[in-house]
């Protein structure tokens, strides 16, 4: 199998962090299109791999979860009967959970797959897995039933303080806008002051704008799910080790919660993930 130069997967792996798509990056980069995909694969592994390392006992104060929604081959609607009813069927409706530490804008924890209650359990389960043992902390989400359960059963109901902000819609006033904001406390103890998802949200609007295979109204969308889920990979390495925030005085989100000693560059990215 033919291994590409460094540069040249450099430029692939700036370009795909960049949000561009396969084919656009197979003309800007002169890669064909199958090698970049065999790349994204490597580098979404390295990258689950190099994350699920580092972000281990951790203590953040706050940490809020939401989902952002994509499709894989086809919508939703567009699936049969059969692909509709079957839970191993990976077409259709796909969900990307997300967990971030509000004060480091850290991304903790990342899933996809579909909205139900086996995800959500796996996913509060690899966000467990990242704190620091007996370490309480508060869980804020939006109205999601799951979470109740998935949240009570994986913390015990212990060293937990949860609540849900519940945004119920309303089509009838006006698409996407919020009729009132409803304020469900589940577990604990939560502390009203960071009862919001608003930085999550901010989160899942750059994964929108950075992974084309999220982007709205667009052919970038993904036909196979592995692919999906490397780039969402590729992209929790890249915004945490690599990305730099203005609110963090210009370092890493990394760098900001402790988890590394310096900002990391790009070739420092792909040096540890391919």
């Amino acid at each position: 199998m033919r291994v590409l130069p460094c540069s040249k997967q450099l430029e692939v792996l700036q370009l795909l962090t960049e949000g561009c798509s396969i084919r656009s990056i197979e003309r800007i980069a002169k890669v064909n299109r199958n090698t970049v995909l065999r790349y994204i694969l490597k580098m979404g592994k390295g990258s689950e791999f190099l994350t699920d390392t580092l972000f281990r006992n951790l203590r953040p104060k706050v940490v809020e979860i939401d989902e952002i929604h994509t499709f894989v081959f086809k919508k939703q609607h567009r699936l049969s009967d059969w692909q509709r009813t079957d839970p191993d069927c990976p077409w259709g409706d796909q969900y990307t959970y997300t967990a971030i530490d509000p004060k480091s804008r850290s991304l903790l924890a990342t899933h996809t797959g579909k909205r139900d209650m086996l995800n959500t359990m796996e996913f509060i389960g690899k966000l467990k897995r990242t704190l620091e043992d007996n370490h309480r902390v508060q869980l804020v989400s939006d109205g999601w039933e799951a979470y109740v359960y998935a949240i009570g059963s994986i913390f015990g109901g212990q060293n937990v303080d949860y609540s849900q902000v519940v945004k119920p819609f309303n089509d009838s006033v006006r698409r996407g806008d919020p009729m009132t904001m409803d304020i469900r406390r589940c577990f604990g103890k939560p502390d009203p002051r960071f009862e919001t998802t608003t930085k999550v949200e901010r989160q899942n609007l750059l994964m929108r704008t950075q992974i084309k295979r999220f982007t709205r109204r667009t052919n970038g969308h993904s036909k196979v799910l592995k692919y999906l889920r490397a780039a969402v990979h590729l992209h929790s390495a890249w915004y945490n080790l690599v990305r730099r925030h203005s609110s963090l005085a210009g370092f890493t989100p990394a760098y900001a919660i402790g988890v590394t000693e310096k900002v990391w560059s790009l070739e420092d990215l792909l040096w540890e993930i391919v």
